[in-house]
């Protein structure tokens, strides 16, 4: 089968200037997210989505593919991932004729994956005959909105204790999912599965202080 991993790693970020290529570890951050794909034993072709000619080059040595430049419509703030991974596949199909049977979206701010995590993911992909397969993270804490200028409880009614609430799942990292819902511009369809994130493994990299987060935990693995 053909199973692609996209990394989407645009070469700036309005919060934190230069976020992929941010040092962690005295790795850049997006080296972490590559060596996990080629990890893989299913993974047979990793690809960069970037604009920026730095992360390429960083990227390719690494040992990624950057077959094309992403365009500037797709690499500001506004940029959605879907439309990313949409232009991607288009662009493999329409000039190189490649038509992945699995794709695999993996974001590059989420540095901190336990052994085997993809390979999981997509296990329970093919064997399950699913939409998507997405990592994910129990979350039992409140949740707030704003709504109409006040906040409102997102699904908690009554203040119970954290054993007994029904928890809320944090996605992210890793999603696994049918190249036929990327081209409709979504990256999660109707037949869903999960596969537990482990610890650290929901840390996503925005802020310096995230660097330090992520470094502290990496350290003590390392031990």
């Amino acid at each position: 089968m053909n199973i692609l991993a996209i990394i989407p790693a645009r070469g700036n970020s309005k919060e934190f200037p230069r976020k992929n290529l941010a040092l962690l570890d005295g790795r850049p951050l997006i080296w972490y997210t590559i060596m996990h794909a080629n990890e893989s034993k299913f993974i047979n072709r990793v690809i960069v989505s970037t604009e920026d000619d730095e992360t390429k080059q960083i990227a390719m040595e690494f040992g990624a593919e950057t077959p094309f430049t992403r365009p500037e419509e797709l690499s500001d703030d506004n940029a959605t991932t879907e439309a990313v991974l949409k232009y991607a596949i288009e662009w493999l199909e329409e000039n190189e004729n490649y038509k992945p049977d699995v794709v695999v979206l993996l974001e590059a701010t989420y540095p901190i994956r336990r052994k085997g995590l993809i390979d999981e993911a997509i296990s329970k992909f093919l064997n399950e005959c699913l939409d998507t397969v997405f990592v994910s993270a129990e979350d039992s804490e409140y949740h707030w909105k704003k709504k109409n200028g006040t906040f409102v409880r997102v699904i908690h009614e009554d203040y119970i204790p954290r054993q007994k609430r029904e928890p809320l799942y944090l996605e992210g990292s890793v999603y696994v999912t049918k190249p036929e819902i990327i081209k409709q511009g979504r990256r999660v369809g109707k037949k869903i599965g999960t596969v537990e994130a482990g610890e650290g493994g929901m840390i996503d990299i925005h802020t310096e202080f995230d660097i330090w987060m992520a470094e502290r935990i990496l350290k003590e693995w390392k031990k």
